[in-house]
């Protein structure tokens, strides 16, 4: 799989809810060549399973982390910004707290996506980008307590997450944090993005990185809070009784 160094550079370490004039966020810096002439038609969705509200922060390298790009998904809402790119070759972190983070120190989770170029890039030695792919994943890394374990510490950890393409007959993989369970094979743990043992489709295990992606970038991202089976249907935007 592809490293996580490689896709997440990020700077630092869905309709309720909306941000209001006062969080509308800077405009994103000029694109890279290898992603001046792309079109995205798809959206990065929150469905806020719970039965409380959920504080956020949308950042890459452009746009910084700060109280006023603080904004709200209410409970049992849907929130969705469009896929966008970052002026290098990062990705988008949604940092999301059960509190208002009123800044950088807080203990976060992360939704993570990243869009690959178009054609195939490779600025480190044995990195290799599939083209026309977006990345996504669940993040621990600035919460849990080690490289496996200790994520009860993460917002919404005991309430369970869930990433998943949003669409029918799609080929990605649900990455499920059932809630209270510790999930190392589907949420990054480990800051050096290092690969955990996986479960695949036949049976056996191998070291994988805890990613998906999805080919196609008029596709979109849907991350599921309070997360239950139901709603991880693609497309489901029905909420917990």
């Amino acid at each position: 799989m592809i490293s996580k160094a490689s896709f997440f550079l990020l700077a630092v370490s869905i309709l309720a809810g909306n941000p209001t004039a006062a969080n509308v966020l800077p405009a994103p810096g000029a694109p890279l060549s290898e992603y001046a002439n792309l079109t995205l038609a798809g959206e990065a969705i929150i469905v806020n399973n719970c039965p409380f509200d959920v504080f956020a922060y949308s950042v890459d390298c452009d746009r910084g982390f700060t109280a006023a790009e603080e904004f709200i998904v209410r409970k049992r809402s849907v929130y969705k910004e469009p896929i966008r790119i970052p002026s290098n070759l990062g990705g988008i972190s949604i940092k999301i707290n059960t509190m208002s983070t009123a800044g950088p120190a807080q203990v976060i989770t992360q939704l993570e996506y990243t869009v690959a170029p178009p054609t195939p890039y490779s600025a480190d030695p044995g990195v290799f980008k599939m083209p026309g792919m977006i990345y996504y994943d669940l993040s621990f890394v600035d919460c849990a307590m080690s490289a496996a374990t200790g994520a009860e510490r993460c917002p919404l950890w005991v309430n369970g997450l869930a990433a998943i393409c949003d669409g029918e007959d799609e080929g990605c993989e649900n990455l499920v944090c059932p809630p209270n369970t510790e999930c190392p094979s589907a949420a990054y743990y480990d800051p050096s993005g290092s690969a955990s043992v996986r479960l695949q489709p036949d049976g056996t295990y191998k070291n994988q990185q805890p990613n998906s992606a999805v080919v196609g970038l008029d596709k979109s991202i849907r991350f599921t809070l309070c997360e239950s089976t139901s709603a991880l249907k693609r497309g489901a935007t029905s909420f917990i009784a």
